[in-house]
């Protein structure tokens, strides 16, 4: 999935906070616009809302040898773009490792978690402010993320694809990085696969400024309830400075967590 930007059009933004694992700040609400700002942080499922943070002290040795170290992430060959793929431990398929664990599948979690300090978020259409940080990819069809420069009152809108169909074009992907067709995409029976190659035009991008991720794998419980873990090098953060328009930037961090 490519998460690119488009100017001049309505567009919104988004938190996120997740239960035991992520706190996001308090965000003022007005009446009418709770139901929109829902959505923007959570999309259209609640159980998004329960999300379990287990450590290797919660796991048994056999559990945390399925997932220690099995994440393997790079910095593509375009320079531009993070690839990365889980591979259970000890020969295991992926529907084995996740009966395992006691979940029925497995999934990425993507936020934005930094973002220029000139750049102000907010949810469309409501207008709500929102704060870092931002799922991604956008949690749902009727919901955007704006940006708003501050320095010039220009506005951008973040987009998961260049266009529908595209291949790293995503499904309704709510809160999760892909779904549906997407996902099989990147899933074999013996791993999961994770590509993004952001961008953004260079007049809402500077030189020194650049974006953050964070990106989770995570387990998807029977009841939909989401588990991710730590302290075993499943996640990792990235950045980037790639403009759309000059060519110029790319992945300046990489750090499995």
């Amino acid at each position: 999935m490519a998460l690119t930007f488009r100017t001049a059009v309505l567009g919104t933004g988004s938190t996120l906070a997740l239960v035991l694992a992520l706190a996001a700040p308090a965000l003022p609400q007005r009446p009418a616009a709770i139901a929109e700002q829902d959505l923007c942080r959570w999309g259209p499922d609640p159980r998004a809302r329960m999300l379990l943070a287990l450590g290797p002290a919660e796991l048994t040795p056999a559990q945390a040898a399925i997932l220690r170290g099995r994440v393997a992430v790079r910095v593509g060959p375009d320079g531009n773009s993070v690839e990365g793929r889980f591979i259970p431990g000890g020969g295991l398929t992926l529907a084995e490792a996740a009966r395992r664990l006691g979940v029925v599948r497995f999934n990425w979690l993507q936020q934005i978690t930094s973002l220029p300090e000139f750049w102000q978020v907010s949810c469309d259409p409501s207008g709500v402010p929102l704060a870092l940080p931002l799922f991604d990819p956008i949690p749902s069809a009727s919901r955007h993320y704006r940006i708003t420069d501050r320095r010039d009152g220009s506005t951008l809108e973040i987009v998961t694809c260049a266009g529908p169909g595209q291949p790293d074009c995503p499904d309704e992907a709510i809160p999760f990085f892909a779904t549906g067709a997407e996902l099989q995409r990147h899933t074999d029976g013996a791993s999961l696969r994770f590509r993004d190659r952001p961008g953004v035009p260079r007049s809402f991008l500077p030189p020194g400024a650049r974006m953050g991720f964070t990106t989770r794998l995570v387990g998807i419980r029977p009841d939909g309830s989401l588990v991710i873990w730590q302290q075993l090098g499943t996640n990792f953060r990235w950045a980037s400075d790639r403009a759309l328009d000059d060519g110029r930037g790319g992945i300046r961090e990489l750090e499995p967590f």
